[in-house]
């Protein structure tokens, strides 16, 4: 198994990417819908915003992530309908895992891959980590976490590419898409602020999914091997990094009660970060 760690991503999808390429999947090819995505799906269990768009693509692609297993009686479950030599996303709090830097320090939600086996103790690899080889038993894997996800590769997979047209469907997507989705997150974000507690902190969580689709959507634009004067925005660390100043703008935002104007500063700065795209969006086509 080759482990791929993207930066700028998080665990969970490094499990998925590093699984649909041992699958034989052209994992990169699911990542093409992700430009101008934003109905994205949340995720409780460990707070955070998914995309609905790659898992629909990489479930037709023949690879089928499945539920989260939770509660003790499920997991077990989970576990056993799990055939010898199929693989789970296994999320165990960082603290607990012996190999996280963050073990035994700080508490924080982390996911790694097991490869079942009928012996003990089970195989687990960290793509983010790098790390392979680690061994925890089933009994601890089952006691620790805090989710079990089974993913399965299926035989009646979809192969396809969408070759030229990568940048101009999604160009054409973003036209017609990017002025309502903007909005409409604003929209949730300020009753999300208004609500307080771990509401409060959704529009950055938001916000970092988006950043890492687009990341996502980058990776994909340079394995196609399209040129940055194509779409230089993906090229751009300045852009990325406004990316980061709206994430950590709502974070601070939520940490204020929105005393200080941040929310509204940091509402502007998205807002012009879709313009941007917009405006690059306009290009693309007008080029094609």
């Amino acid at each position: 198994m080759k482990l791929t760690h993207i930066p700028g991503v998080n665990c969970y999808l490094d499990c998925v990417i590093t699984l649909a390429d041992t699958f034989g999947i052209d994992y990169a090819e699911a990542f093409s819908c992700l430009w101008p995505e934003s109905e994205l799906c949340y995720e409780a269990i460990c707070h955070t915003f998914l995309s609905r768009g790659l898992f629909r693509e990489l479930d037709a692609m023949g690879m089928g992530v499945g539920k989260p297993c939770v509660s003790r009686k499920d997991k077990e479950q989970g576990w056993a309908e799990c055939a010898e030599g199929e693989f789970m996303i296994v999320g165990i709090d960082g603290f607990s895992i012996p190999w996280n830097p963050l073990f035994s320090a700080l508490h924080g939600p982390h996911y790694f891959i097991v490869h079942k086996s009928a012996s003990e103790p089970q195989v687990c690899c960290d793509p983010t980590y790098g790390i392979r080889g680690q061994k925890l038993t089933s009994v601890e894997l089952i006691a620790a976490s805090y989710a079990i996800i089974p993913v399965r590769q299926r035989e009646n997979k979809i192969a396809y590419e969408r070759g030229d047209r990568l940048l101009v469907s999604q160009a054409e997507e973003v036209m017609k898409a990017h002025p309502l989705a903007a909005r409409r997150f604003l929209e949730k974000a300020k009753t999300w602020i208004q609500k307080g507690e771990e509401n409060a902190f959704l529009p950055a969580r938001y916000v970092e999914a988006l950043t890492e689709g687009r990341r996502l959507y980058g990776f994909v634009l340079r394995k196609r091997k399209i040129p940055p004067n194509r779409a230089p925005l993906f090229w751009s660390e300045s852009f990325f990094k406004q990316w980061r100043a709206v994430k950590n703008g709502f974070n601070k935002a939520a940490l204020t009660k929105q005393k200080d104007g941040v929310f509204d500063e940091t509402c502007c700065l998205f807002m012009s970060l879709y313009e941007q795209e917009i405006k690059m969006a306009e290009q693309i086509l007008e080029k094609s």
